[in-house]
């Protein structure tokens, strides 16, 4: 074969391999992915494995990312060792490592890639980063910081119930995990969802299954495997209603931001007002449909603007209906290690609110000859001619008493609080 025949052939060679790539880059690489697209710097791709996913310890999941983009949000990603990536989704996991002996499994759409094959250089400066676990690298003008990304460790267990995430749980921060119960002798109550939860930095399990029929009395008839969060309770037969549930306690009240005005109206502290999952009044109607019926205990915590912490329990706790003005009855007040002192009796009798009607704004029921408390004081509450506790005042830690929440045994205006109850037999 003469030079020019040879020169001929290895052009041809080099123009079918070209257009080998160019199919191959078309089948991993979005068409908007320019950096992947680049046939002339196929250095950047790491080593792909077509069909295959790993559906466990996803540290993070993303969306709208391209393929050169999800590598990079692995290098990013403390503990980041391999990534699946679903190009019809544009979606993208940031992978743990793999239990031993642990495969990754058959996926048609998916693509894995150990990240070890992929340069480090995609990460610019947050390449070498030495970010602790759940934690991603984030590129700053003047170098970079680490910030939280995902829950360490496994999720919580969950028991009578399964995932319902196509692709597999990931801990991404915020994220939604959804599940449902294995089977029909089953009912989920609270939330399907198991979070990593963005305050907190952890995992929450926002339901729990339960074997049917299941009409719960209040939060002591939970089951222990039933994490805290949101639930539905029947008293009495009634129609039900959704209530905060604390290791069978319930909540009933919470202060904790001054997100939600307080200042209101006879009608709303009956019907109660706010959110579950923040500040609240669970309502005066359903506290008296709750405790007319059982005896209960109550439990108020507290923190004050110096961040000391203490507790206040009665170990019995009623509130009558509204032909009585929802009247506060509270007996046997229990000191604790982290006693607070019962600010709800006194020596001095103009200042007992236990036993006193309920007051708003719009409805003077205190013992106060010339004035209303509530209106004064900005609040509700069963005060008497004055007062010594008020957990419905206005949310301003710059306030001193009487003004503010109050619980005058703890020293200084309260930035958190919260009352709670919970069935005694």
């Amino acid at each position: 074969m003469d030079l020019r025949a040879k020169n001929i052939l290895i052009l041809l060679l080099f123009k079918h391999v070209v257009i080998q790539c160019g199919s191959l880059l078309e089948e991993y690489c979005n068409a908007d992915d320019e950096d992947c697209q680049d046939s002339n710097d196929l250095g950047k791709i790491g080593q792909l494995k077509h069909g295959k996913s790993q559906h466990v310890n996803i540290l993070r999941r993303t969306r709208d990312k391209s393929l050169m983009e999800c590598a990079k949000e692995c290098l990013l990603t403390s503990q980041c060792q391999a990534i699946n990536y679903r190009k019809n989704w544009k979606l993208c996991d940031a992978l743990g490592e793999r239990s031993d002996g642990e495969a990754i499994q058959v996926e048609s759409g998916s693509i894995y890639s150990d990240i070890s094959t992929w340069p480090k250089a995609l990460a610019g400066k947050c390449a070498g980063h030495n970010c602790e676990k759940g934690k991603k690298c984030i590129i700053k003008s003047n170098g970079f910081r680490c910030e939280h990304a995902y829950c360490k460790g496994d999720p919580p267990e969950t028991p009578f119930a399964i995932s319902s995430e196509t692709f597999g749980v990931y801990a991404s921060l915020e994220a939604g995990n959804q599940y449902k119960c294995i089977n029909n002798n089953y009912k989920l109550v609270g939330k399907p969802f198991v979070i990593c939860d963005k305050k907190s930095n952890t995992w929450k399990k926002l339901f729990c299954c339960v074997e049917k029929p299941y009409k719960p009395h209040d939060c002591t008839d939970l089951p222990r495997h039933c994490d805290s969060g949101i639930y539905k309770i029947y008293p009495d037969s009634s129609a039900g209603f959704n209530i905060y549930c604390d290791n069978r306690w319930y909540w009933w009240n919470r202060r904790r931001d001054g997100s939600v005005n307080f200042t209101r109206n006879w009608r709303e502290y009956e019907e109660g007002f706010g959110d579950l999952d923040n500040e609240f009044w669970l309502g005066n109607k359903l506290i008296n449909q709750l405790t007319s019926s059982r005896t209960y205990s109550l439990y108020v915590r507290m923190k004050n603007r110096e961040g000391i912490w203490k507790t206040a329990l009665y170990k019995v706790f009623r509130v009558g209906d509204a032909t009585n003005g929802y009247t506060l009855d509270v007996e046997d007040y229990t000191k604790r290690e982290d006693d607070a002192g019962d600010s709800i009796f006194s020596n001095q009798s103009n200042l007992i609110n236990n036993g006193m009607k309920f007051s708003t704004y719009d409805k003077d029921n205190d013992l106060h000859g010339r004035e209303n408390c509530a209106k004064k004081y900005r609040g509700a509450w069963w005060f008497n001619a004055y007062y010594r506790a008020h957990l419905n005042g206005e949310y301003d830690q710059s306030l001193k008493h009487p003004y503010g929440i109050q619980w005058e045994t703890l020293a200084g205006t309260l930035s958190y609080s919260a009352m709670e109850i919970r069935r005694n037999d």
